[in-house]
């Protein structure tokens, strides 16, 4: 199996940007819904990886770290 990444982008005006890497279809689906319930709704676009299919398998724990 690929290994999955996700990265995370805050550009200096606060604006979030996110890239799943390795993610396919329903997958990446859910892991955006699960973002989107934390920083808000986003526009998305879809990579190619998109229509590949995939089975969902275990659980994700997602962890944000906030510096202050």
């Amino acid at each position: 199996m690929a290994e999955e990444k996700m990265v995370l982008e805050i550009n200096e005006e606060g604006e979030i940007s996110v890239d799943l890497d390795g993610f396919k279809g329903k997958g990446c689906a859910a892991i955006m819904d699960l973002l989107e319930e934390t920083i808000g709704p986003a526009e998305r676009e879809n990579k190619p990886e998109y229509d590949a299919r995939t089975a969902v398998k275990g659980k994700s724990n997602v962890k944000v770290k906030t510096g202050t």
